[in-house]
């Protein structure tokens, strides 16, 4: 999607959330049951009534240890639960760009490697690419545009439709819209990347994903080259903020059409390791407590990640996004959002996801201030600096 839409759309939506007099984080014993109110008050809106109908939410506290709960209906009559699995959109971009920073670390590749150097193939087919950098391109320095929106108008005319590496990043660079000259958010930089890293490593960005899924224990979560999820998925609905423009691409898709990839249809090729993967809340959890990933990586390249700079989607990093004293990412694909976010100074970390588009934001003002109040405070903040 559009970041800079997206983030309109949150501002929006949280500044109608309840915000001030948020309590501290609940030491132990832990009463949850605040929890479920807020769940049930969220599903209840009537201005989310093409919203979510489950969500997922992981918070870690030091000395209380993780809860995970999950509530309302994965699909129509059946229970979420938290072992059901759920596309985590661009957070996929974090575990990405941690195997690249890990293959930096092995001196492999070197943040300065130009696409140039990497893959000369790629750039003689895509001449726009070849002067961006490792770095350039993990950090959305590039003036790349972003194909997302037209492989989604693409996607909703035909659910059935698949793309290839090469389409996306011809969409990209054929986008045509301007992008400003410190960058924006692009999820071509990722594809791009992640093209030129095949290349180099001789592995598929699909298998240095789950390399890095693996081995932080995250034994749920997957990226599958076409996009592919397990039967026990939840449903994931198109929602009211897309469903207007969707109708008018595909009369038959609208805000309550579920979009899970099961059988043939809406097979998420588009994503890839810009925001192919999927998980579940205890997994997203695990990446959210690992800082996305830099607990995997050493002390100079953490620093080197955590250099951001200001772009359309918040002071971004490599593969990294901070807001206040917290570090992680957020994700979006059709049907789906997520996040996961951790304070190293703390210890504290939390986990959430929804079933619908664009329902994230309300689900952080009504859930967010009483199961993770620090974070949404920061979160907050965060969107009008």
């Amino acid at each position: 999607m559009s970041r800079s839409i997206a983030r309109i759309v949150t501002i929006a939506a949280l500044t109608t959330a309840t915000i001030g007099g948020a309590p501290a984080f609940a030491q132990e014993p832990v009463d949850t049951s605040a929890w479920e109110q807020a769940a049930e008050q969220l599903f209840a809106d009537p201005a989310q009534s093409d919203g979510p109908t489950a969500v997922y939410v992981g918070v870690y506290e030091p000395g209380t240890g993780w809860i995970t709960r999950a509530y309302g209906e994965s699909s129509p009559g059946v229970a979420a639960s938290v072992g059901d699995h759920f596309p985590i959109g661009s957070l996929t971009k974090s575990v990405f760009a941690t195997a690249v920073l890990q293959q930096v670390e092995k001196g492999v590749v070197g943040l300065q490697d130009t696409v140039r150097e990497l893959d000369p193939d790629l750039a003689k087919r895509f001449p726009e690419t070849a002067k961006w950098t490792v770095r350039d391109l993990l950090s959305m320095s590039t003036t790349i545009p972003d194909y997302a929106d037209e492989a989604l108008a693409k996607l909703v005319a035909d659910p059935k439709r698949t793309f290839t590496r090469d389409d996306l990043i011809a969409m990209g660079i054929d986008e045509g819209e301007a992008v400003p000259a410190g960058g924006a958010y692009s999820t071509t930089n990722y594809i791009i990347l992640g093209s030129a890293m095949w290349n180099v490593t001789g592995k598929s960005p699909a298998a240095l994903v789950n390399e890095v899924l693996a081995e932080a224990g995250m034994d749920n979560s997957k990226l599958t080259p076409q996009g592919a999820r397990p039967e026990t998925a939840t449903y994931g609905y198109v929602g009211t903020q897309y469903g207007a423009d969707t109708e008018k691409v595909n009369p038959s898709v609208s805000a309550t059409t579920n979009v899970t990839t099961r059988g043939d249809l809406w097979r998420m090729t588009w994503g890839r390791e810009g925001g192919g993967a999927y998980s579940t809340i205890g997994d997203l959890g695990i990446w959210a407590k690992s800082c996305v990933g830099s607990d995997l990586l050493n002390g100079e390249t953490v620093s080197k990640r955590e250099k951001t700079h200001k772009i359309n989607a918040g002071n971004y990093g490599l593969g990294t996004i901070n807001e206040g004293d917290w570090w992680g990412h957020s994700g979006q694909v059709l049907g789906y959002e997520a996040l996961a976010f951790c304070n190293p100074e703390t210890g504290q970390a939390v986990a959430l996801a929804v079933n619908s588009s664009y329902s994230l934001a309300p689900a952080i003002g009504v859930l967010g201030t009483v199961a993770f109040p620090d974070y949404t405070q920061a979160f907050v903040e965060s969107l009008f600096s």
